[in-house]
């Protein structure tokens, strides 16, 4: 079973987040964001590509899962490429050998963000469980 955890970066400190991600032993961060290059430096995928295995975490960027509407927040949420984005997720994670991940984005709300609807539909498949917001 695949434990998923969610984090929304926004006005958090990325020592607060590494200090969650390693007291729920998660394995690995998947970046939900469709433009990962944050102006916040310790938010942009640069920083996390080298930060998070300082914590013994690995960091992937998925574009696939990103919001096409990113800028506009009133407009639908739509995903980029959903199956697309199952494929790699579930390869990175065999060839990885996952056991817990967090998905990130900047959105303070679960409920109204693009990666719950990520989150419901990996969760269809009975092999994950949604651990809750981190």
């Amino acid at each position: 079973m695949i434990e998923i955890y969610s984090f929304g970066y926004k006005d958090k400190r990325f020592s607060k987040f590494a200090e969650m991600l390693q007291r729920e032993k998660v394995d690995a961060v998947i970046d939900t964001r469709y433009n990962p290059n944050c102006f916040d430096s310790f938010w942009n995928i640069k920083n996390l590509k080298s930060s998070l295995p300082l914590y013994n975490i690995k960091y992937f960027s998925f574009l696939e899962f990103g919001n096409v509407n990113y800028r506009n927040l009133e407009e639908e949420r739509v995903i980029k490429d959903m199956p697309s984005g199952l494929k790699k997720l579930n390869d990175v994670i065999k060839n990885n050998d996952l056991k817990k991940i967090c998905m990130i984005c900047v959105c303070a709300c679960y409920e109204t963000c693009h990666s719950k609807i990520v989150i419901d539909r990996i969760i269809e498949d009975e092999n994950f469980i949604f651990k809750g917001r981190l």
